[in-house]
């Protein structure tokens, strides 16, 4: 989720406030344990914009720190920036709660349900974007493939349009500790009314995971735009560190 502005803007990158993606990630239904902590930093370029502007590169970093409050709760806070022609802009914050269903429930599959809320500003305005998003999260393992599906709605508040639906989907084959898969991203426009397939916006990356150390997550992607407003080209880089308090 993080930034929109509009329908359009929305479309041409994958975020519920603004006009850009801060963060590309497809979520696993596992929550952080109790007494544990992650910190992640989020980054992204265009290396080739949407046709319509394809000399639009800024690169994105977001930091993202989620704590383990319980063993099914945990609590995440994001800080956006943006660097564009060599300064640094700083853009907004959002709190993400998330709750994962127990294993002692025994459902065939992970399941968990994540929330955001916050702002973003808009970098060439003084406008600034509340949102929300909620994201349902599936996973499912089977040997040694992974498959993620996140059905997310988001809204953006200064708009007054209802819930926009913006699929994400995740899978993966594991040999040994490297991980090799795609990942998928979209955005149909309203939940209820689909925009036109031309106004919808489609980004498929090839990713690659690495499993090498349990405190590290390593996450790599080169993404193809598939419609005319989605970034031609999108590089991104998820890194990330896990800390135990005890």
């Amino acid at each position: 989720m993080k930034g929109r502005l509009n329908v359009l803007a929305l479309l041409a990158s994958f975020s519920v406030f603004s006009q850009e993606a801060y963060e590309i990630q497809v979520y696993a239904s596992q929550t952080m344990p109790k007494k544990s902590m992650i910190i992640e930093l989020h980054s992204n370029v265009s290396a080739v914009g949407p046709r319509s502007n394809e000399s639009f590169r800024p690169l994105h970093e977001t930091l993202e720190v989620t704590t383990g409050i319980t063993d099914n709760f945990e609590f995440g806070l994001y800080v956006f920036t943006r660097v564009n022609n060599g300064r640094i802009e700083y853009i907004g914050n959002n709190i993400r709660p998330r709750v994962m269903a127990p294993g002692k429930w025994k459902l065939p599959v992970g399941l968990s349900l994540s929330a955001e809320l916050g702002f973003e500003k808009d970098a060439d305005s003084s406008l600034t974007n509340w949102g929300m998003e909620i994201r349902p999260i599936i996973d499912k393992t089977i040997g040694k493939w992974y498959f993620s599906f996140n059905p997310n709605f988001e809204k953006a508040f200064q708009n007054g349009s209802g819930f926009e639906f913006t699929p994400n989907f995740k899978m993966y084959y594991l040999i040994n500790t490297v991980a090799a898969g795609f990942e998928y991203y979209g955005n149909v426009g309203n939940a209820v009314e689909w925009s036109p397939g031309k106004q919808q916006f489609h980004q498929l990356y090839a990713v690659m995971d690495l499993f090498a150390d349990p405190r590290l997550e390593l996450n790599f992607g080169i993404g193809r735009g598939l419609t005319n407003i989605s970034d031609v080209w999108n590089i991104k880089l998820l890194l990330g560190w896990r800390i135990k308090w005890t």
